[in-house]
């Protein structure tokens, strides 16, 4: 057990006004009450003093330094040896005991916990609470995705089988129009005329498939019934083809997609990640003794080895952000650490919250069996609620992040993105390859004419570029 004899930082005029507060009954005379407490931000942020003692502050010492200017008292902070709330653990030979701050509640060693306590039939059973200072719900932390270069998403929009179907109607398509066509050319080889008209080589016409394709058109046109049909076929199948292709593609393009699920069970089956839960918290003691559906699911998760336990936030934020894991934690806590992460990374949103919430349950601050004090300090809460200040306080520790959350009627709560460069950078990726290639093809073409030479060919460009 660690322990410190730190003064409650506390000043006249430093509070709010008491005024509005009925005077209090009782009067401890500056006395040092023993306070347990835990580094939990932005409930109890702890830190150690050059003097080896502990300065507090957040939400909970908020409430705390409040009851301590009131009712006239100071407190040293005790830090539990495992850094916990506190659960029950269930021995081999039947026995029980709790560990944390629960335990130095038991032993009388503090007067009371500086800590949202969920206030649970186990917890109830020990020891006294506060009035209540919020309801929360369980919610789960995931890491958003990085936003990447969609090169990839050229491909994206049709499965490998579909790609490979096209290739091999393209491939039949020009087979198929070069075998029509050299046999109406031997059915009308009688006339020189036709022999010109259909003088069409193999590499003409899986040219003319593609150009189809890439819904570029023909220059000749066909004279033949037989092969008007095969063209309308190609064209209306191209029409089809690259219709889907451009509306999935865009789709791909301006839509992040992240793949969690609705409901608890689809996200604890989800085989890509593993799931994170602060040890010692009342979360971790109701999956360990399973009593409704939500934590029975969570429990046989557990027992899968998809389940590691943290010892407080930064370490789960950290194992969140490098991915493969999400992380259950209250819903306030969720908002504070996505506004953190979104001011550490300077406006990005790194962190989002999933939809899925269950557990619904009171928050409260426990005080020692047979407490002289508690009568007295809920009284205060109760006007600390009453006034608002609970209200205003956990306003200012948890605000919320709507911008990093996420919807359910669309991938990521933000706004439709317009395409940009960095969007269409598969598209002038090909272009610029397009264009090199072009351009090798022309030296080598060239160079191959210089050494080899090819009169007939050189007089037909000749020809051709006079047109």
């Amino acid at each position: 057990m660690i322990m410190s004899s730190t003064m409650a930082a506390i000043e006249e005029g430093s509070l709010l006004n008491t005024s509005f507060f009925v005077k209090p009954r009782l009067n401890l005379h500056n006395r040092t009450l023993q306070i347990a407490s835990v580094h939990r931000v932005p409930f109890q942020n702890i830190t150690t003093l050059p003097n080896g003692g502990y300065q507090a502050s957040g939400f909970i010492f908020e409430i705390v330094n409040h009851l301590a200017h009131y009712f006239n008292f100071s407190y040293n902070i005790v830090i539990p040896e495992d850094n916990s709330f506190g659960k029950l653990v269930k021995h081999e030979n039947g026995t029980e005991s709790w560990n944390g701050m629960m335990r130095l509640l038991l032993d009388k060693k503090v007067d009371l916990a500086a800590g949202p306590f969920t206030v649970n039939v186990d917890r109830r059973r020990v020891v006294n609470f506060s009035e209540t200072l919020f309801s929360d719900d369980i919610g789960v932390l995931v890491k958003k995705p990085e936003k990447k270069d969609n090169t990839e998403k050229l491909l994206a929009p049709f499965t490998l089988r579909v790609w490979c179907a096209i290739i091999l109607a393209t491939i039949f398509m020009g087979l198929t129009l070069f075998g029509v066509l050299c046999l109406q050319t031997y059915l009308l080889c009688s006339g020189e005329e036709s022999g010109e008209k259909y003088n069409y080589s193999l590499s003409k016409c899986m040219w003319f498939v593609y150009s189809g394709l890439v819904k570029q058109g023909a220059e000749d046109v066909p004279i033949s019934d037989s092969v008007r049909i095969l063209f309308a076929t190609w064209w209306m199948f191209t029409l089809l083809v690259t219709a889907f292709y451009t509306g999935n593609l865009t789709a791909f393009l301006t839509s992040s997609v992240y793949k969690l699920g609705n409901s608890l069970e689809s996200v604890l089956n989800d085989p890509t990640t593993k799931w994170l839960v602060d040890y010692g918290s009342a979360l971790d003691s109701a999956i360990e003794f399973p009593t409704d559906t939500s934590f029975r699911q969570l429990h046989a998760s557990r027992l899968k080895g998809k389940c590691d336990t943290t010892e407080g936030d930064d370490e789960a934020v950290i194992l969140v952000e490098k991915g493969g894991y999400i992380f259950f934690r209250e819903v306030n806590v969720l908002n504070y650490l996505i506004r953190r992460s979104f001011r550490k990374h300077r406006g990005k949103c790194v962190l989002t919250k999933g939809w899925v919430t269950f557990y619904r349950r009171q928050n409260a601050i426990p005080y020692a069996p047979d407490s002289l004090y508690a009568e007295d300090f809920n009284l205060m809460i109760k006007q600390l609620r009453a006034a608002g200040l609970i209200e205003k306080w956990k306003e200012q520790y948890f605000p919320n992040m709507e911008s990093c959350f996420l919807s359910r009627s669309k991938s990521f709560n933000t706004q439709e993105e317009a395409l940009s460069v960095f969007e269409l950078a598969s598209a002038f990726y090909l272009y610029s390859g397009g264009v090199a290639l072009g351009i090798a093809v022309l030296i080598i073409e060239n160079v191959w004419r210089n050494i080899f030479g090819n009169n007939k060919n050189d007089s037909k460009m000749a020809a051709w570029l006079k047109r």
